[in-house]
């Protein structure tokens, strides 16, 4: 995007498992709505709001749902879930920040 900071790396790093793997939105969903932010400044929020939930849907389209927990279908705070995650779930997790990246990149270069 252009954007050169340290920060950067971190900036999303609580977003993991649904935010501190609390299960709530996917992390690749609440950075796909960073992206778009910023990707979209200039434009007016209800243009970016319609970015984000055009994002929203597609992303739902795709996968089911937007939040972590029923995305992965376990919990990530307990040690089943985190065993799970290890073996199993990162697969899945990819899958959703592969999806994330691209649609965002078609979106703000406006492909779609």
């Amino acid at each position: 995007m252009g954007i050169d900071s340290p920060l950067i790396p971190a900036i999303a790093t609580g977003f993991g498992g649904g935010l501190g793997r609390n299960g709530f939105v996917c992390g690749a969903v609440a950075a796909a709505a960073m992206a778009i932010g910023v990707k979209g400044k200039g434009r007016g929020k209800p243009q970016v709001y319609q970015m984000i939930d055009t994002f929203l849907n597609d992303f739902k389209s795709q996968f089911g749902a937007v939040n972590c927990r029923e995305l992965i279908g376990v919990d990530l705070k307990t040690e089943e879930g985190m065993a799970y995650l290890k073996k199993e779930g990162r697969k899945k997790c990819s899958e959703f920040v592969r999806f994330a990246a691209d649609r965002v990149g078609e979106m703000v270069n406006g492909e779609s």
